[in-house]
């Protein structure tokens, strides 16, 4: 029998004592362990990736000023109204709803929060996104069917349309209203879980059937090979198959439990996630070739890598970044600001100098924002060896850690950069 007690160390350290009890002869021994803080790792990388994000948050008010006060109204007549007044006015309404929404918690967290900026897909994700393919794929086939001239600036219209779809789609199902409206239905809840990739594999089957398109003569022709048709078929009979079996070894019932306990032994729910998102790779691939035309197929392909990268952003953090890097380095890079003009104009005087601090300054604030989002999606090294050094077990631990990695981050964003961390778990 082992007892473990805590102790408060002088210097505020946690430290564990194991006592072994007597043995059965009376000649007891007794050993004491002394153990360090186990969130230390943790405490110490949470406060790296806030120190990185408040550096970037630093860089952006002065951008946000520099913009303001020098720029636009230093410059106003002078900047070329087609590249830099246009650049510097939408960086200052990024980083204004950046810093408006900093009043709120939820908003920043929800808009431009570092933690959760990047998601795992899994298999939601890629539900979702072969639900909104069958989708995009029918409106292509009606557009083939009925010979309709569609201009190529339609094309790109449906698949922003789509993206835009997609992403309010992933994060509606994502929010905590929709998870706590869930949480009142739970059987609601878990028929939609398991009915959803099972009725997305099945929005398939009116695409297995493919017509041969004589492109040339604009008409559809009867002729289907034999071996093309067959291969489909046998592939997406497979899938269904293959979908079906995970879906009903999902379902409660004891003797299912039981096989699949011994097939999949005790990492049964991860050998099933990993299977359903094969199948649900395997799906998007299926639907990417039903066009025999390559422009279909372009257009299909162009939209699923979209969605891929749309649902994999948990917020606008790292969308938002990504154009204040464009945008700084195209302006850096041609380094055109309209000096052509006359030198001596006192209206010109230094304003190549001020739009390179400015420029220089929005290009380290979004590359400071991207290292820190992916800093962060490391933090699960730490958060797991927390877990294993704790002694933590079942899923109520992940979720606790999870929780107190977001509060250690919320703690080091409030406090001063070289204040002592005290954040224990």
């Amino acid at each position: 029998m082992v007892l473990r007690n805590r102790m408060e160390a002088p210097a505020g350290e946690h430290r564990v004592l194991q006592m072994a009890a007597a043995s059965d002869d009376g000649a007891g021994q007794g050993k004491v362990v002394v153990v360090g803080t186990p969130e230390k790792p943790l405490n110490c990388f949470v406060r790296s990736v806030a120190v990185i994000e408040r550096v970037g948050n630093a860089l952006a008010t002065l951008a946000f000023t520099w913009a303001t006060v020098v720029l636009l109204g230093g410059y106003p007549t002078v900047l070329s109204p087609a590249d830099d007044f246009w650049f510097a006015t939408t960086i200052v309404f990024l980083e204004a709803a950046r810093m408006f929404s900093r009043n709120n918690k939820v908003d920043y967290r929800l808009f431009f929060h570092t933690r959760g900026a990047l998601r795992p897909l899994g298999w939601n994700g890629l539900v979702i996104i072969v639900f909104l393919s069958d989708i995009l794929n029918y409106l292509l086939v009606m557009i083939r069917q009925k010979h309709l001239p569609i201009p190529l600036g339609l094309y790109y219209l449906i698949i922003v349309s789509m993206l835009i779809l997609t992403a309010a789609i992933s994060q509606l199902l994502s929010s905590g209203a929709l998870k706590l409206v869930l949480a009142k239905t739970p059987l609601l809840h878990r028929a939609a879980s398991l009915c959803a990739p099972l009725l997305a594999v099945l929005l398939l089957a009116p695409s297995v059937r493919r017509d041969r398109f004589n492109y040339a003569n604009n008409r559809l022709t009867a002729k289907v090979t034999m071996r093309n048709t067959m291969a489909r078929w046998t592939g997406f009979h497979l899938l269904f198959l293959a979908v079906l079996l995970l879906t009903i070894s999902r379902l409660r019932f004891q003797r299912i439990t039981r096989l699949v306990d011994r097939a999949l032994g005790s990492k049964q729910v991860f050998w099933r996630r990993l299977m359903l998102n094969m199948c649900m790779v395997a799906a998007l691939v299926m639907t990417a070739t039903v066009h025999e035309h390559q422009y279909y197929r372009n257009t299909v392909t162009t939209y699923q890598s979209s969605a891929v990268v749309v649902v994999s952003f948990g917020n606008l953090q790292i969308p938002a970044a990504a154009i204040r890097i464009v945008l700084s380095l195209l302006r850096l890079i041609r380094h055109d600001y309209g000096d052509e003009g006359d030198p001596n104009n006192p209206a010109r005087t230094k304003l190549a100098p001020s739009l390179n601090i400015f420029y220089v300054m929005v290009l380290g604030q979004g590359i400071l924002y991207v290292i820190a989002c992916m800093l962060e999606i490391f933090s699960c090294i730490p958060r797991r060896s927390l877990i294993r050094r704790g002694g933590f077990r079942g899923q109520w631990a992940v979720e606790s850690i999870d929780l107190y990695c977001s509060y250690a981050l919320e703690k080091c964003m409030e406090r001063d950069v070289l204040a002592p961390n005290k954040t224990s778990l």
